[in-house]
């Protein structure tokens, strides 16, 4: 085992540049194949599939039972300087943003349901809209109306809500297209004056969740970086002899990110701390490595 350690140490001494552009070609395949790394937000994508509970929970969900929902909450926004500040959420204005926004969701493919408060104004006018405000009136003031209503309404007519039911849950890039739709009708629709929208439910989460998981490692690797290299300037009282093993554990980054996006493994919460983990494993080795070629 000495003789072999020792015939491989001269060859990477005496084959520097073979060995310096076989690490380059390397580093160059591994950095490709961190483009297809990919976020994911759900707990449940990092279970195990053959689970008893994590496989009963997928078959309610193909068969329709468990879906998750994205809620949409039009509020009254005081803060706006507005003067047509609308005194009740559920006016005409609103009413008919609404019904465009269900009508457009409906034809996306991937909506199961949509429950709108338009959607039960229908269906006690015949299945259209009313065409005044004194019409409105006239049907809110029926109870039976009302009673339906206030399943979508709080309790000082300030908020008003409606809900959208997807199974796409287990398809991540088909999640992120429906999400990201449903923002961009939001927005082209034209927003009513006085009014503001949120967007919530456990899809709407999830991007959130990957975003924050995505920049919270960029910043992590970044603080992280800084300060080993800091540590390693003093350590060896050398800008040039800290920047050797920064080089090191930053091209083990890189062909860590490749493995993952190769080899189909996802960015989770659990392993969002990853990259801060690998430096700081490596700079161990590295600090090593340079203080034996020092002594040498």
């Amino acid at each position: 085992m000495k003789g072999f350690f020792k015939k491989y140490a001269h060859f990477l001494v005496y084959h520097r540049l073979l060995m310096f552009l076989v690490i380059l070609l390397i580093t160059l395949i591994w950095y490709a194949g961190g483009k297809y790394v990919y976020t994911v937000s759900s707990f449940e994508k990092v279970l195990p599939n053959d689970v008893e509970a994590v496989k009963g929970a997928n078959l309610l969900r193909d068969y329709g039972i468990g879906q998750d929902g994205i809620a949409i909450a039009l509020k009254v926004n005081y803060n706006s300087h507005s003067e047509n500040l609308p005194e009740n959420i559920l006016n005409l204005d609103v009413l008919r943003f609404i019904d465009r926004l269900t009508q457009e969701i409906k034809k996306d493919s991937n909506t199961i349901l949509v429950y709108s408060p338009s959607e039960v104004i229908r269906a006690f006018n015949n299945q259209k809209l009313p065409e005044s405000e004194e019409e409105l009136k006239k049907l809110l003031n029926n109870e039976v109306v009302k009673k339906y209503l206030n399943y979508y309404l709080n309790y000082d007519n300030s908020i008003i809500l409606m809900f959208i039911t997807t199974d796409l849950t287990n398809s991540d890039p088909n999640l992120n297209r429906y999400y990201s739709k449903i923002n961009s009708l939001v927005k082209e629709l034209g927003i009513p004056n006085g009014v503001e929208i949120r967007i919530t439910g456990s899809p709407a989460i999830q991007q959130t969740l990957s975003r924050l998981i995505e920049r919270d490692q960029f910043v992590t690797q970044i603080v992280s970086t800084i300060l080993v290299f800091l540590a390693t300037v003093i350590t060896f009282k050398s800008v040039l002899a800290a920047i050797v093993p920064i080089i090191i554990v930053s091209i083990a980054n890189i062909w860590l990110k490749g493995y993952m996006g190769y080899f189909d493994v996802p960015l989770s919460t659990l392993a969002a701390g990853v990259a801060a983990l690998v430096i700081g494993i490596g700079i161990d080795y590295s600090i090593h490595l340079m203080s034996r070629f020092k002594y040498e």
